[in-house]
């Protein structure tokens, strides 16, 4: 077979070799040549020069399988013209048969298209056939596969419009590498979209994951497959390849989903990132805040957090949600932030103000180091104060700052890093020693130190020291002590008494104040020294007062104060006279004497005593009052005994006595009467003795210069500081024995007194040992008229 028309045999060429025998002409041959694979067209047979045309012809279906019932387009080409007919071989005889669906077709210029209808056969393989002439004994044919058809039914469920046309599902149907259907949403949803298939074709499936929507935040993920027919058993994946024997239904189902952005601006370590969440699905995202990227150094602050762009107050830095039901976009903010600390060297908690100021708030002592968290790059104040004062008598100075600045104050500090900031301060410091309080007239001591925190002593420099309006002023020696002494000078109250430091400035100026008591002066005795006895003859008497001041080798000027002398009735103490504002005239130094002259007609006859006060002054004490002395007028006629003064008991304390006792002459015979009055001062206590009657009263005839009387008496104790009498008793029983030794008494007139209780014991015995000798005053006795 010329299969290149070349006209010559070409290797390759089918052909068969013909040997003729038995010689003569008429000889035949048959031999069969199988046509190779050629393009359809004519081809020349040649056997030598000879050559006979064969038409190669093709005849081809669509489909060239499917189940009975399937149109088939059958189409052929290099045809003779002529009816022919296109028959379905379902015998396979290789003929048509009456029954056998066929078209007759009539080639125009070698090709025919007609269609035929697949009879009800069983499945296999069968012929699709021409033939020209009955019985259409075929020339071409072709090969339809019949087999059975399933309907197939994809849907989806959990997908809705938004999912738009994205594809959801893609089929394989053939699984040959492509895929023939790719289905979007509108395909699946409902009843789905179905396809037909013959039996035992293999169908792959991909069911897409996600699933994008016109929501950027939204899709769609596969969750299940579900299936009947030839898709089972369960559980069904995402994706698979099944062969079709039966009408079967695939089911995707999808759930929703949210996106949930996270973003942490690099910060604060999320326990989420950005993701996918399921819709109504819970969630969560925390960070953590601060963040430290250097302990008590660097660190950075959540400041901010903003969802689905609105921002959130307060700032917290977890974010959840019970469920999620779209999208969100979380954003947390951050600030970077550096640690400053501020502290101070060399000021103590005596100081309780302001040390530094920052950002325009106070800060003492216990207040400090005082650290804060600053944003970078921002600006804050500080002002480290000076002088610190702690009174007035120390003061804290600023010397230097040290650490991120060296500046005392900064109203625009930039904040670039972190670290402290420490002001740095001495201090210097003046202590005052004084007394408390000091007595009119005498000295005080005062003294004052000098001192810096740093260098230690002060030295050179002048104090002045004030009590009230007195003055002095004294310098610093090498350990920084300063001293003086004030005479106070003036009257008793309360002042204020300085030391003062004046430095090169306001600042470093100190003075120390305090409150000074200046107390009146101590008298050391006050006594009455004027007359005590005194005849009605004499027209006048002669008061006298000597007082005296501690002899403390600092005295005072006595002649300031005044004295009243108070005369009282010795038998019923009540208040005769009175004389105040009796001018003291310095006689010795400490020593003064109040004098005063009164007309004897002032006191008639009697017994009297005497008590002297020193009146309301600044400077001396009044609490103390002259032991009460007593004082005799007497009419010196008929016969009588009178005296007056002191002796000393045997501790040296003065008793002080008074007495009259005579008989007085009347015109029937005589009438004995007097008084007596005797003061002891003992612990302060004015222990009195006065008689209340005069039973008896003796001259002796062999001793002229002595004298005794007798009675009953009351005794008392006195207290001249309150002038109030403490205790009495009265019925007591006393004698009084006197010697008239000389006329002027003192160093020898003798002065006895006995006094017993009411049970006869001895309640008092002065006089005796030692014996009484008149240290003042004197002794009369006029036995006769």
């Amino acid at each position: 077979m010329d299969s290149n028309g070349d006209s010559t045999w070409n290797t390759g060429e089918p052909n068969v070799v013909v040997v003729l025998s038995g010689g003569g002409g008429g000889l035949t041959y048959d031999v069969t040549l199988t046509v190779p694979t050629v393009t359809t067209g004519n081809y020349n047979i040649r056997e030598g020069a000879k050559s006979k045309s064969f038409a190669v012809t093709q005849m081809t279906l669509n489909p060239t399988s499917g189940p009975s019932g399937t149109v088939v387009t059958v189409s052929g080409s290099n045809f003779p013209s002529g009816n022919q007919r296109v028959y379905f071989d379902s015998n396979g005889n290789n003929q048509w048969d009456s029954g056998e669906p066929y078209q007759t077709v009539n080639p125009s210029g070698g090709t025919f298209s007609t269609t035929i209808t697949v009879p009800l056969v069983s499945d296999g393989l069968y012929g699709i056939r021409i033939g020209k002439n009955s019985p259409y004994t075929a020339i071409d044919s072709a090969t339809f596969t019949v087999v059975t058809q399933y309907q197939v039914t994809f849907k989806e469920t959990g997908i809705s419009s938004d999912a738009g046309t994205n594809i959801v599902l893609k089929v394989d149907v053939g699984n040959d590498g492509s895929w023939n259907y790719n289905y979007i949403y509108n395909d699946l949803t409902s009843s789905g979209t179905s396809i037909t298939v013959a039996s035992g074709t293999q169908i792959k499936y991909e069911y897409q994951t996600p699933v994008a929507t016109s929501d950027a935040g939204k899709q769609y993920v596969w969750d299940t497959t579900t299936g009947t027919g030839s898709f089972t058993p369960a559980p069904l994946g995402r994706t698979g390849t099944y062969t079709i024997i039966a009408a079967s239904t695939l089911t995707g189902g999808y759930n929703t989903q949210w996106y949930i952005t996270v973003n942490a601006n690099g910060h604060g370590s999320p326990t989420q990132a950005s993701q996918w969440v399921n819709d109504n699905a819970p969630f969560s995202v925390s960070v953590t805040s601060p963040e430290v990227v250097v302990a008590d150094e660097h660190r950075w602050l959540l400041t901010g957090l903003t969802i689905d762009s609105v921002a959130q107050d307060p700032v917290v830095n977890i974010v959840s949600y019970d469920h999620v039901l779209g999208s969100h976009a979380i954003v947390f903010s951050w600030t970077e932030q550096w640690y400053i600390t501020f502290t101070q060297f060399g000021v103590s908690t005596d100081f309780i103000g302001t040390v530094v100021k920052i950002d325009g708030i106070n800060y003492a002592v216990t207040d400090l180091p005082k650290s804060f968290w600053w944003n970078d790059d921002s600006s804050h104040s500080f002002a480290y104060q000076s002088p610190l004062a702690v009174g007035m008598n120390k003061k804290y100075i600023w010397d230097t700052t040290s650490g991120l600045s060296n500046v005392q104050s900064n109203a625009l500090f930039k904040v670039t890093q972190s670290g402290s900031i420490t002001g740095n301060y001495h201090y210097i410091l003046l202590t005052y020693t004084v007394a408390a309080s000091g007595q009119y007239s005498d000295p005080v001591a005062v003294s004052a130190t000098l001192l810096d925190s740093i260098t230690g002593a002060i030295a050179g420099k002048s104090i002045t020291f004030n009590i009230g309006t007195q003055s002095v002023s004294a310098t610093t020696d090498s350990t920084g002590l300063a001293s003086a002494t004030i005479v106070l000078n003036q009257p008793a109250g309360i002042y204020t008494t300085k030391a003062i430091y004046v430095g090169p400035s306001v600042s470093t100026s100190l003075f120390v104040s305090q409150s000074f008591t200046i107390i009146v002066e101590d008298i050391k005795f006050i006594e009455y020294s004027g007359d005590t006895i005194v005849p009605i003859t004499e027209s006048s008497i002669n008061l006298k007062a000597t007082v005296g001041e501690s002899q403390d080798g600092s005295l005072g000027n006595l002649a300031l104060i005044k004295v009243t002398f108070t005369i009282r009735d010795s038998t019923t103490d009540a208040i005769v006279k009175t004389y105040s504002g009796v001018a003291v005239g310095v006689v010795d130094p400490g020593i003064g004497v109040a004098k005063m002259i009164i007309p004897r007609t002032d006191l008639p006859e009697g017994g009297y005593y005497v008590i002297v006060s020193i009146d309301s002054n600044n400077y001396y004490t009044t609490l103390t009052t002259s032991d009460p002395v007593p004082l005799e007028i007497y009419t010196p006629t008929g016969s009588f005994v009178t005296g007056g003064g002191y002796i000393l008991n045997k501790d040296g304390n003065k008793c002080n006595f008074g007495f009259n006792a005579k008989y007085q002459i009347l015109k029937k015979g005589t009438k004995l009467q007097g008084h007596l009055t005797y003061i002891n001062r003992v612990n302060k206590l004015d222990y009195m003795v006065k008689s209340t009657s005069v039973t008896g009263l003796g001259f002796d005839s062999k001793e002229t210069t002595h004298a005794y009387f007798e009675g009953q008496c009351q005794v008392r104790i006195y207290n001249p500081a309150t002038g109030e009498f403490e205790w009495s008793n009265g019925g007591y029983q006393y004698r009084v024995d006197v010697w008239d030794k000389d006329t002027s008494g003192i160093g020898a007139d003798i002065f006895q007194l006995l006094i017993r209780d009411k049970n006869g014991a001895t309640w008092l015995k002065t006089g005796f040992d030692p014996l009484g000798i008149l240290q003042g005053g004197n002794i009369v006795i006029h036995s006769k008229d």
